[in-house]
């Protein structure tokens, strides 16, 4: 809730434009909002669903595995102009499916290496959003 909160707050120093015609700010404040209500609704969920003690539910490692991934997304950030796009998602996707989700290694690896051409695909292909190249060129 904080995030989106942050991200409505800063999304507000940007032109909303119109639906017809979004501005920079369209975009940050949609997510932002919807964000918002997606904790929201986490949140209050989290109030209903209690153990007959009076706590929470909690799930053992949830919040090492949280402060993993936002670990490995803001290493991602900084390495994401240096390596390159394909690269650095390869890795991040490799990371997490095998940190995180405990794939076999053969698994793991085709999706990395899958999704990264894939979303290059998409974006930088097919939208032909500049994507970052990186010291090896792709």
């Amino acid at each position: 809730m904080i995030v989106s909160a942050v991200t409505i707050l800063l999304s507000t120093k940007f032109s909303f434009g119109s639906f017809a015609n979004p501005g920079p700010g369209f975009l940050p404040l949609s997510v932002g909002i919807i964000m918002f209500l997606l904790s929201l609704i986490l949140f209050i969920q989290s109030f209903l669903r209690r153990e007959e003690g009076g706590r929470a539910v909690l799930v053992k490692g949830a919040t090492a595995r949280v402060l993993l991934i936002l670990a490995s997304l803001i290493v991602y950030g900084l390495l994401l102009e240096s390596l390159g796009f394909i690269l650095t998602t390869f890795l991040l996707m490799g990371f997490l499916l095998l940190a995180i989700g405990s794939q076999r290694i053969v698994l793991a690896l085709l999706i990395s290496l899958l999704s990264s051409i894939g979303c290059y695909a998409v974006f930088q292909l097919w939208l032909e959003v500049q994507l970052p190249k990186g010291i090896f060129g792709f």
